[in-house]
């Protein structure tokens, strides 16, 4: 279990790579590739800390696996703030 900051942290990083991003292609829109958009250095998480996040985030269906489009492919739910928090809270 990461610690609840973590998991709202990368969420809101992913959200904002998959819905802020108006050169996304359309087909784009809503999905993150975790290699390609995501630098865990920057979040100040290790790989670890990052996985655990992930599958905390999978769990709160904030993420779901991006099918058929491969292994690190997420689509991310356009949630507002409050929501995502409340949802992630739950978990700890």
């Amino acid at each position: 279990m990461s610690r609840p900051f973590d998991s709202c942290r990368l969420y809101l990083v992913l959200r904002q790579r998959a819905w802020g991003q108006p050169d996304r292609a359309p087909r784009e829109r809503g999905i993150v590739d975790v290699d390609r958009d995501l630098d865990d250095r920057a979040l100040g998480l290790s790989r670890t800390e990052t996985e655990v996040a992930l599958e905390e985030l999978l769990d709160a269906r904030l993420l779901h696996r991006a099918e058929p489009v491969g292994e690190g492919r997420f689509s991310v739910a356009p949630l507002d703030d409050f929501t995502a928090t409340t949802l992630l809270m739950s978990l700890h």
